[in-house]
C-alpha cells in the first residue's frame, strides 16, 4: 500500500430521505480510488492475530484483516467514515444540549 502522504481526492456525499428526496446535508469523503491509493496499513497486531489497522489522510481509522482486498478496504473506510460522522454529530448535539442547559440554569 502507498503512504498517507499522497494527495487524496474527495467527493461530496448527499444523503437522501426514505422517500428518495435529497436531504439538505452534504458531506465530503475520499473517493474510492483515493481510499485504495492512500491506505496506510500498520504491521499485524500482536493482540489480534490476523488483523491490522489502516489509516487514511482524512483521519479515518479502521481494523481490517492482515491481507485486505480492495472490497474490504472500501467497506472498512465507508463504515469507519460514517461512524466518525455519527460520533461527531452526537458530540455536537451533546455540546448544544449542555449550552442550552447552562443558558437556562439560574445564575449563581
Amino acid at each position: 500500500m502507498m503512504s498517507t502522504s499522497q494527495a487524496a481526492e474527495f467527493t461530496d456525499v448527499r444523503f437522501y430521505d426514505t422517500e428518495g428526496n435529497p436531504g439538505q446535508l452534504t458531506f465530503r469523503r475520499m473517493t474510492d480510488s483515493s481510499v485504495l491509493r492512500c491506505a496506510d496499513l500498520s504491521p499485524p497486531m500482536r493482540t489480534h492475530e490476523g488483523r491490522r489497522l489502516v489509516f487514511w489522510v482524512d483521519g479515518t481509522i479502521a481494523v481490517v484483516s492482515a491481507n485486505p482486498d480492495r472490497t474490504e478496504l472500501l467497506r472498512a473506510y465507508r463504515d469507519a467514515w460514517f461512524l466518525g460522522l455519527l460520533q461527531r454529530a452526537a458530540g455536537e448535539m451533546r455540546a448544544e444540549m449542555m449550552a442550552d442547559f447552562l443558558r437556562l440554569s439560574p445564575a449563581v
